[in-house]
């Protein structure tokens, strides 16, 4: 019997919308798999790990407030930044911070402008030739005839850490409250503590700029935090300098004279100083007796444990004092360092002076191997390799700090401070240039307390909350093959599956 013609009009209709259908069902299949493929390329290529960045965490510390009211007159603060660099908003929640803080504050003027390098060409020009600028991403604080310039760089502090591909870095910290508060403070205060560079005796040289002996990346380093920066040599010399505020002495090679030797000791016992110590494995150089004294001993041979390559020996936890308080998730490295050992004045304390007696030595470790380092006692030896009738097992302290006086900072007379730290260069150009910024860090809170800059020790970088799934290199290639084939696989057969039911 033959169709009508309304059936066949359906019949064409029906197979028409089949055929449809399935081209939709097709190109959308045909597009996810692609969106697949693409998202997981891009994840392969780049970390398995993601920042969540809240600007509500920009919000000011109170050790910063308190320091801005105690502030008055005028600071311009000119921010050269790409706002397509990845701290821009960084920097403008925490500026802004600054600038609505200062609002409330009687006395205290402080500007901000912004200039965009890639636009406003001529201003960028003129800032440049003003101050000396290199390039962009820089902060310029000015109060007066007083400036500083900081660099981007100075901003984040980075965490190096061993993978099964490598060495691997990662952002640890955003150090924008830190350094824009002591670049106020540079600019608004007159005076800047002074530190002198014991020279004469094969010391490491400020104005050194060879990359494995000198020191001239940590001298900028240092004028940067608001320090003047000297060199000192006892060459017709009467003593230690009257204004000195801090004395460092950075890897002596050759011994010290014994009147040098008793006018640091004289500078520590009369005039209430401020020493810090980088000494040197296998460096005899007269300075042990000192160090004996406060409750210290520099041992022979070496520190090993947890490295990295081209390291000898890194440290990720640290002991409670105020140097290390601001260094969490912080990696310092260290360069084959001495080991310091603790003497026993109080046993009743774990072999540590009582921290809350005044009149006693008040002895801290502050970085070191754990229970999985030792002290290697054959230098010649390499890699080390732990022999239990000659090294000694850790932990075992390769930096370490020493206060004697008041503890209440409203006292009258300071107290004396000395910190030690097994290692000279851990600081070098060549470190610091390697981007370990853990080291630089250790050394400026340590010069910190030591100059009583205790609000600048307060201030800890803000942590960016890390998302990092714990798989291994295998896993994550059968995680992204069972994405990249399986699920498009899996829609496919749905898809066919839903064809072959609607044919029937």
């Amino acid at each position: 019997m033959a169709r009508s013609k309304y059936e066949r009009v359906s019949l064409r209709e029906r197979i028409r919308r089949r055929l449809v259908t399935g081209a939709n069902v097709g190109l959308a299949v045909l597009l996810a798999t692609l969106a697949v493929v693409l998202v997981n390329a891009l994840a392969w290529r780049l970390p398995h790990s993601w920042e969540l960045d809240v600007h509500a965490r920009h919000r000011l510390s109170e050790k910063t407030r308190v320091m801005l009211a105690g502030l008055e007159g005028q600071v311009e603060i000119i921010a050269i930044f790409d706002p397509d660099n990845r701290l821009f908003d960084d920097v403008r929640a925490l500026l802004m911070e600054y600038q609505h803080a200062a609002q409330s504050i009687r006395g205290l003027d402080l500007q901000l402008e912004w200039v965009n390098p890639n636009r406003d060409i001529a201003r960028t020009h003129r800032l440049a030739s003003q101050y000396a600028l290199d390039a962009g991403n820089q902060v310029v604080f000015r109060s007066g005839e007083n400036y500083r310039i900081l660099n981007v760089g100075e901003l984040t502090r980075y965490e190096y850490e061993l993978t099964e591909s490598g060495i691997a870095r990662r952002m640890v910290g955003f150090l924008g409250e830190q350094a824009f508060s002591s670049a106020i403070l540079a600019v608004v205060l007159r005076k800047a503590p002074v530190v002198y560079f014991l020279t004469g005796h094969g010391e490491r040289d400020i104005d050194d700029f060879s990359p494995t002996r000198g020191y001239s990346a940590l001298a900028r380093a240092i004028s940067r935090d608001h320090f003047d920066v000297r060199r000192f040599s006892a060459a017709g010399q009467a003593g230690i300098p009257a204004d000195c505020d801090v004395l460092v002495i950075a890897g002596p090679r050759q011994r010290l004279a014994d009147e040098e030797l008793r006018w640091i000791s004289d500078y520590l016992t009369y005039r209430h100083g401020r020493v810090l110590l980088l000494l040197d494995a296998g460096a005899d150089v007269g300075l042990r007796p000192l160090l004996e004294r406060w409750q210290m001993y520099p041992a022979e041979g070496y520190v090993t444990g947890m490295q990295i390559p081209g390291w000898g020996l890194v440290v990720h936890s640290y002991g409670d004092h105020p140097i290390t308080r601001p260094l969490r998730n912080v990696t310092t490295a260290f360069v084959t360092p001495r080991p310091l050992i603790p003497l026993r004045p109080n046993p009743s304390t774990g072999g540590m002076a009582d921290t809350t007696a005044e009149d006693q030595i008040r002895v801290t470790a502050l970085a070191g191997a754990g229970a999985e380092g030792w002290i290697e006692t054959d230098a010649s030896q390499y890699p080390a390799v732990y022999d239990e009738e000659t090294d000694q097992r850790g932990p075992v302290p390769v930096a370490m700090a020493a206060e004697l006086g008041p503890i209440s900072p409203d006292a009258q007379l300071q107290p004396t401070r000395l910190v030690v730290i097994g290692d000279s260069q851990f600081v070098s150009n060549a470190a610091l240039s390697s981007g370990m910024g853990g080291n630089v860090s250790f050394f400026m809170s340590a010069l910190n307390w030591l100059a009583d800059r205790d609000s600048l020790l307060a201030i800890e970088p803000n942590v960016p909350f890390v998302l990092q799934p714990g798989l291994t290199r295998q896993q994550w290639r059968m995680l992204s093959g069972l994405v990249i084939f399986g699920l498009p696989g899996l829609v496919g057969l749905f898809g066919a599956f839903v064809g072959f039911q609607r044919k029937r």
